[in-house]
């Protein structure tokens, strides 16, 4: 194998494990998100409409702050994420 070769291999073993890495925090972070709007129409169904409000925008504020960083990062194989 050629040292071509093995940076290559390298390289592309740390780029799965940024890939792995980023997707396990994206799936937390839309499972805690998914969780934290099934709240709201409860709040809304035992008569406080501001705490569902409330749970909305947080949500749509963490989302907007996710794909700040997703449009912000671009992976060069070290470790970014």
């Amino acid at each position: 194998m050629s040292s071509t070769e093995s940076t290559e291999q390298i390289y592309a073993s740390h780029l799965i494990d940024d890939f792995e890495r980023l997707r396990g925090k994206a799936i937390r972070s839309f499972m805690y998100l998914k969780d934290t709007l099934n709240d709201a129409p409860h709040a809304v169904n035992n008569g406080a409409p501001h705490v569902a409000v409330e749970k909305i925008e947080f949500a749509i504020g963490e989302l907007n702050k996710q794909l700040a960083i997703f449009r912000a990062k671009r992976p060069t194989g070290k470790d970014e994420w």
